[in-house]
């Protein structure tokens, strides 16, 4: 059980840790008819302070990730899928910094597949960073049916199909395009999910068709599709749900740079007929992850979040903490790691009296052999060490026995609750528990044999023969 609950609680921290993704998450309900997001500016220009003080500083990095491109902009979906079109899997395009996996939690991001063309910087965890590599490698990306130059297909029709001024309407629906140069060489670097891989047939070797469906009027609705290659393919990452199984392909987060971000909310907005919002300068921002420095302490970390919590207005933004979540889930381990401590006590107690009266018992019916054993040439001592050395077997057996049972059981339910959250398995162990646990243990196998066996000790050879 000790181990069990170790495991379970090891397992909780990564849960709210990949959950939030880095020491300081503050997020914004960006949802609804009317979203609310994050003061940049003022959160930017705090932040930036904070880092110029060099080695004082509190924090050693930051980063802004957008909302799902579905709000504000009228997106009404986001789909992704191969060229044949068949299956399109609705998702959500996010935007995301260069520095994200500088500033998040590292050891949860797992690409399964990235781009070989490549040459990435390294994540502080050695694992290639494919998020910078959207901005440093953005647009270079070669398909392998790509590799004797790209070849621009003529246009189908005759007319310019900007996204501006041209569409061919089916019913209330339009078609809304780029050039066809500009779709097949200005194409969009993606992040996509490893459950996409097998939904929709894609690798990084895949060219992907992103189409993003909107509200081109009170009546009209369009649609706009890019030429889409995907840098890698990933596994987790933190602070967002990614997963390889299948299931869970259907609204799994696509990730873009900034600048990409932003070219899809301006062409949304010039191809609308009558933009109910102006167009914003910069991607509006739903959520900041800040990386504490090592080692910071609850009042710095609670400093930074006051120091932010100054440009928030609304009580729909959120401030959380990752270390406070897992140390409050900590105290309710503790509170059972001590249940335990007590029961283990008193469970020893109990089996101390069951072993010096099983053992009182064996001593007062085996007082013969007692006698024999001295008689050919053993001492009290002896006799009495080979009781104790047979308590001590029985115990130390027991205890191996009952943690190779224990542990098994443990790992088995740890690695079956992994499956779903796709958690790398850390082991952990109660060793503060055991040790208590096999100490009183011993302890007890040695008074429980020792008490009993001691009554021996002044009986002479031949009243032990003559009392059988």
């Amino acid at each position: 059980s000790g181990v069990g609950f170790a495991l379970q609680g090891n397992t909780i921290g990564n849960t709210v840790q990949l959950a939030t993704g880095a020491d300081l998450m503050v997020l914004s309900a960006a949802s609804g008819t009317t979203p609310v997001y994050l003061n940049e500016d003022g959160m930017r220009s705090y932040l930036d302070r904070e880092l110029a003080r060099g080695s004082e500083s509190l924090i050693t990095s930051y980063s802004f990730t957008t909302a799902p491109l579905l709000v504000r902009t009228g997106t009404q979906r986001t789909t992704i899928g191969n060229l044949a079109g068949y299956p399109e899997v609705q998702v959500l395009v996010y935007g995301i910094e260069q520095n994200f996996l500088h500033t998040t939690y590292d050891k949860f991001y797992r690409p399964t597949e990235v781009d070989p063309e490549f040459k990435y910087a390294k994540t502080a965890d050695g694992k290639d960073d494919t998020v910078n590599s959207l901005y440093v490698d953005a647009g270079k990306a070669t398909l392998p049916q790509e590799a004797g130059g790209i070849k621009v297909p003529p246009d189908v029709i005759s007319q310019d199909r900007g996204p501006q001024n041209n569409a061919t309407a089916t019913g209330n629906s339009t078609q809304q395009g780029i050039s066809t140069e500009e779709a097949y060489t200005d194409y969009v670097d993606v992040l996509v999910s490893e459950a996409l891989r097998l939904r929709s047939s894609v690798d990084t070797e895949t060219p992907l068709k992103l189409q993003l469906y909107f509200k081109r009027d009170a009546v009209n609705s369009s649609v706009i599709t890019y030429l889409a290659k995907s840098r890698a393919l990933i596994r987790q990452m933190p602070g967002f749900f990614f997963s390889s199984y299948r299931q869970t392909a259907a609204n799994s987060p696509v990730l873009v740079s900034m600048p990409q971000f932003y070219r899809m909310m301006t062409d949304i907005h010039n191809t609308m007929t009558n933009p109910v919002d102006s167009l914003p300068a910069k991607p509006p921002k739903a959520k900041l992850q800040v990386s504490m420095r090592a080692g910071a302490s609850k009042l710095d970390r609670e400093a930074v979040a006051n120091g932010v919590r100054t440009f928030i207005d609304s009580q729909s933004i959120q401030i959380l903490s990752s270390q406070d979540l897992v140390d409050s889930t900590a105290v309710g381990l503790d509170l059972i790691t001590l249940f335990f401590n007590v029961v283990a006590v008193i469970a020893t107690v109990l089996c101390f009296f069951v072993l010096f009266l099983s053992f009182t018992a064996n001593v007062n019916e085996n007082s013969w052999e007692f006698g024999v054993l001295r008689a050919v040439g053993l001492n009290s001592f002896k006799v009495i060490r080979m009781y104790i050395y047979e308590a001590l077997c029985l115990i130390v057996s027991s205890v191996f026995i009952g943690i190779s049972i224990g542990m098994l059981v443990a790992i088995t339910l740890t690695l079956q609750f992994n499956l779903f959250t796709e958690l790398a398995f850390t082991m952990a162990f109660p060793y503060a528990l055991f040790f208590s646990v096999v100490g009183m243990s011993l302890l007890v196998a040695v008074l429980g044999s020792f008490l009993p066996a001691r009554t021996l000790k002044n009986k002479e050879i031949a009243i032990a023969l003559k009392n059988n």
